[in-house]
Parts: structure tokens; sequence; C-alpha cells
């Protein structure tokens, strides 16, 4: 299996972009051999329209359709193991044993996700029972269960091309509550991740869209949410959440931009 150079938006691949990008090996410092394709806002836009289409059906799918899903991408993994961490040393430059650590850790989450969909507890129903003889009013009957909220878009971390990025934690944990999500590949490691989009399992197949995978070639999540989801989301497709590991890394840097910004005007404020 060769890495995908274009862009994954429901089951079809997608290039329509004219700028281009490549992966190196920090190691050696060598450039790697394929040719990426940046995701335009129209792409971009198209993922949105299909994730959000996807939700609708997904968000139905059984506790238990989704747990075979979740193993069924770990299998993925495991049968294309060889071949993914030769890729993931190649893009990273790290060694072979991270690699095998990293992969292992990324089926883990997996099939840990898995495992809370067979018990269901993560739903954590609660039902208060109604009480008509309450006074001064009578008690009505409250249910609570968590439900999925929509569409997550998912960017791949730099120090982690598996764990944290295309197949890791934040993708795993939005598809087992029922949730499609849409992954920004990092620039990084363009390649490993496009080795990873969803096997084929066929009570899902009917699904237009479960998990897109676009390039682009910066590695600020800042800019690149702002403009190409600025549109879609105008129109009303909204994006119910972001990977929390990229908020919390957008919040540290609007902290650290805040303190340089207090710092320069210290400074400036002496010098004057």
């Amino acid at each position: 299996m060769k890495p995908r150079t274009e862009n994954l938006i429901g089951f079809d691949y997608s290039a329509k972009g004219s700028k281009k990008f490549q992966s190196f090996n920090p190691l050696t410092n060598v450039t790697n051999p394929w040719e990426f394709s940046v995701a335009t806002s129209a792409e971009c836009q198209l993922a949105t329209q299909k994730a959000s289409e996807a939700f609708e059906i997904y968000q139905q799918t059984s506790l238990k359709d989704r747990s075979k899903f979740l193993r069924a991408i770990a299998q993925n993994i495991k049968n294309l193991e060889t071949q993914l961490l030769e890729t993931y040393c190649l893009e990273s430059g790290l060694a072979m044993g991270r690699a095998q650590g990293e992969c292992a850790r990324t089926i883990g989450q997996l099939e840990g996700f898995a495992k809370a969909l067979d018990s269901g507890q993560y739903l954590e129903p609660t039902i208060d029972t109604a009480d008509p003889s309450r006074s001064p009013i009578p008690k009505v009957d409250l249910r609570k269960l968590n439900q999925p909220i929509g569409p997550i878009v998912v960017f791949g971390a730099s120090n982690f091309p598996l764990a944290y990025s295309t197949a890791g934690g934040d993708t795993a944990s939005a598809l087992a509550v029922g949730c499609p999500v849409i992954v920004k590949a990092h620039p990084m490691h363009p390649a490993t991740g496009s080795l990873l989009p969803l096997p084929s399992y066929k009570p899902l197949n009917k699904l237009e869209c479960l998990m897109e995978f676009f390039q682009t070639s910066t590695a600020t999540p800042l800019n690149w949410a702002s403009n190409s989801y600025k549109t879609p989301e105008s129109k009303g497709l909204v994006l119910r959440e972001v990977s929390r590991v990229e908020l919390l890394c957008i919040n540290w840097l609007k902290t650290e931009l805040s303190l340089f910004l207090c710092l320069l005007k210290w400074v400036r404020s002496i010098l004057s």
C-alpha cells in the first residue's frame, strides 16, 4: 500500500489545489519522495458538509457496531504495521523502538474505547423517577444520557505521528461516541497519516463520511482554523469541537503572546 498524496474527503480522493509540499527526514535532512496536495477552501467546505451529513446517520449507529468499527481500525494498523513504522521513521527521524511503542499505544487507545463501548458506562444514564404526590408541586420524570455533539476536527501533533494524530486518542474517542472526524494532517508526517484512513466495515459502508483526511502545508492551527473554516461556519455547517490537545496549545500560545507583548511594552516604557 502506497501513501496517498491527495486529500480524502468522504470516500473520494481529491487534489484540486495547485500548492504542493513534501515532508523530510529531520535526522538525515533528506526530503521524502512523496509530494502532497494542499487542501483548498472548497475542499475544506466539502469536508465539513459531508461530515455534517454523516453525523445524522452515524450518531444513530449501535454501540456494538461502533465497537467493532474501532477494532477494525486497530486491526488495520496491525496489518500495515511494517510499512507504517518504516514511513513513521522516514518522516519523524525517530528510532524504530519509539515507533513501535507509539503504534502499540495507538492500538491500545482504539481497543480501550471499544471496550468502553462494550460496557456502555460512558453514557452515564441517569433516571430520576416522577413523584406525583410531591408537595407543593408534583415531581416530573427526569432522564439524562450523554449524546454525541457533531463533527470533530483533529489536528495532527508534530511529535506524535500516531498516538495524537490521525488515528490516536482524539479520533478514537470521537468515533466511539458517534461523531465523524475531520483530520488535519501535520506537514511533518503526512505520509504516515495517509496510511491510516478507515478500513472497510460493512455495517458502516452506507455512510458518506466517517473520517476525512486532508493536507495543509502550515503547522499553525490558528491560521488554518480561522481561514479555512470561516466560510463553512457562516453557512451553518457547524463543527462542534476541536481536539482538546490543540485547544490547550492554542490557549498556551495566546498566553505566551500576551506575556511577550506586556514585556515589550515595559521595555519600551523604560527606553522612552
